[in-house]
């Protein structure tokens, strides 16, 4: 649950927007057992034009919660039009995120949560520039990093011992997106792109669920179709290459990836958000949170992979 309060007025030759944010998450489970956590946010904003071709931004968060105190994220960003169809765009940020009740308190035969694992915590840049080819059409394309401290991991230091969890990762990522768009009506778009990835993961004497489990190279191909009543519906086709080293002693390393290329469908339905803006699709875990992570839609989707067709098959 997630309530939002936000104002704006014109500040410093610019708009500046406050505001504050109160939520709460719980859970009863026969499993994770019955947990709650609650957290109290302010955030401020600074836009500012400069001429009349270039903007900053300029954000600072503040999230406190219950059990895992206050952090502070901060961002900063530019865009700028040298030409009436080319803008240059560049940002600079720091998140965090908290550990699920599942990283914190589940339990099975195989797996044993341990509830004392912290906050992941992540500063993230990009830059890049946006072509407007044509009056519906744009080429976008953004050179991106992140580092990110304190990742949660699940070891173990041998196979005759159940996992757990832990905060013991730091993780560099680079990457480069390129992708061809095209307006339509009412809002909605067409898309396909490409990403690449590259991570880079501090070394662990144990065994690793986690390891560097990621996709070198994605092709994904997606729309936003509008609907009467405000609707969305947001198909998404990705084709992956997926990639997973995993650390441990060398005798012991296990967990090869069963299917390195992957199919991966979506279908979502959107509608406007009723209170506030929680930032999750419907059973997703808590992401990063920071100043430029907010959204204004709820929506619930559907995913299917190729290994899930052919079981059907």
């Amino acid at each position: 649950m997630l309530a939002t309060f936000a104002g704006s007025r014109p500040a410093g030759g610019g708009t500046a927007t406050v505001g504050v944010e109160g939520g709460a998450d719980w859970i009863r489970s026969t499993n994770l057992g019955d947990h709650s956590t609650s957290r109290v946010s302010g955030f401020a904003e600074w836009r500012r034009p400069v001429a009349k071709t270039a903007q900053i931004d300029a954000t600072v968060r503040v999230d406190g919660y219950n059990e895992f105190g206050a952090s502070v994220s901060p961002s900063l960003g530019a865009g700028w039009w040298p030409a009436s169809r080319l803008r240059l765009r560049a940002s600079v940020g720091r998140a965090f995120r908290v550990p699920t009740f599942t990283e914190r308190y589940y339990s099975d035969p195989a797996n044993l949560a341990r509830a004392e694992v912290g906050p992941e915590h992540a500063w993230a840049g990009e830059g890049g520039a946006d072509v407007f080819i044509a009056a519906d059409w744009a080429l976008h394309a953004t050179v991106f990093g992140r580092s990110e401290h304190d990742v949660i991991d699940w070891l173990r230091p041998t196979t005759t011992v159940r996992w757990q969890t832990y905060n013991v990762r730091d993780v560099n990522t680079k990457g480069v997106e390129l992708s061809l768009s095209r307006s339509l009506a009412r809002g909605g778009f067409v898309q396909v792109g490409y990403t690449g990835l590259d991570l880079d993961a501090s070394a662990v004497d144990q065994l690793s669920k986690y390891v560097l489990d990621y996709a070198p190279h994605s092709l994904t191909a997606a729309a936003s179709i509008p609907l009467p009543a405000r609707l969305q519906l947001a198909p998404r086709l990705a084709v992956r290459e997926r990639r997973r080293e995993v650390a441990g002693p060398p005798a012991e390393v296990e967990g090869i990836l069963d299917d390195p290329v992957a199919l991966i469908g979506q279908v979502a339905l959107r509608a406007p958000a009723l209170l506030g803006d929680s930032g999750r699709r419907c059973g997703e875990s808590e992401r990063y949170r920071g100043s430029d992570q907010k959204r204004s839609l709820f929506e619930c989707e559907h995913q299917f992979s190729l290994a899930e067709m052919n079981r059907g098959a």
